[in-house]
């Protein structure tokens, strides 16, 4: 997550609150659950690491479930596939956003031809609490709205799909894989360390528990933001965005491969 402001991020959850407020369902329960647990589990550190740390895995997933039923409730293509109670699904899905945003960045942004560093605002345009993607046009005072934010779109026959494919293809036979299984092994190895005593030993507890809160923290703030990105922006006002169903469609393909890959070799047992 890179270095992280404290006051910022947990200012930010506060804000968070009201925006996934005015969501529905599992978006909305899951979204506050995110924020409650990762608000309770700051003020556990002190007195119980343990459970601060507990909460702040379990405020991740949340925040992630948000998300991925704000995608299934909207209907994306092959969103049916994507499975809410699925460990492994949640924890890949702050890997994959970092996938997308990292091909964002070098496809929209990095040239430093056309735009400028993208700025996230509080917006109210939907008729309700949102986030709106401003892109600053080089050399102007002006800037691009997306709207929805992610619906960015290309010309000359190429698709999003194709382009989006090929980059998160590309990592994922460098290390996307290797990460997603790697954040599954490692979210199910720090429950069982935090919950269980084994044969020799209590429960055991994270190295740095403060600083693991915090970027827990900032992990459940960028999975709200991208529902505040996707959720009030929908039908049947605002079409689906281009870059959530070409990456959803990326998601379930790349889930699929790595749960072929767990099972033809799966982790050892704690």
């Amino acid at each position: 997550m890179g270095q992280i402001n404290k006051m910022e991020v947990w200012n930010q959850l506060e804000r968070m609150r009201t925006l996934v407020g005015k969501c529905e369902g599992r978006t909305k329960s899951a979204g506050i659950s995110a924020i409650d647990h990762i608000v309770r589990a700051k003020a556990l550190i002190e007195i119980d690491p343990q459970m601060a740390c507990f909460r702040a895995i379990c405020a991740e997933e949340e925040a992630a479930t948000s998300l991925l039923a704000s995608i299934k409730g909207q209907g994306y293509p092959q969103s049916e596939l994507i499975h809410l109670y699925s460990h492994p699904n949640k924890a890949a899905v702050i890997i994959f956003v970092a996938a997308v945003i990292d091909w964002f960045h070098k496809r929209f942004i990095a040239d430093g031809l056309h735009f400028g560093t993208p700025r996230l605002m509080f917006t109210d345009e939907p008729g309700r609490k949102a986030i709106e993607l401003l892109l600053p046009l080089l050399g102007t005072d002006k800037a691009v709205h997306p709207r929805p934010p992610l619906d960015v779109r290309v010309e000359n026959g190429a698709t999003l799909q194709d382009m989006i494919g090929e980059s998160v293809q590309l990592k994922l036979k460098q290390t996307l894989a290797s990460e997603i299984k790697g954040a599954i092994s490692v979210k199910a190895n720090q429950r069982n360390l935090l919950l269980y005593a084994s044969d020799k030993n209590l429960p055991g507890l994270i190295a740095k528990p403060e600083q693991y809160v915090i970027n827990q923290a900032g992990i459940v703030n960028a999975l709200l933001t991208a529902v505040g990105m996707v959720d009030p922006w929908c039908k049947p006002n605002y079409p689906h965005s281009e870059v959530v169903k070409s990456a959803v469609l990326e998601f379930v393909r790349i889930m699929r491969a790595v749960d072929a890959s767990r099972k033809r070799n799966p982790a050892p047992t704690t």
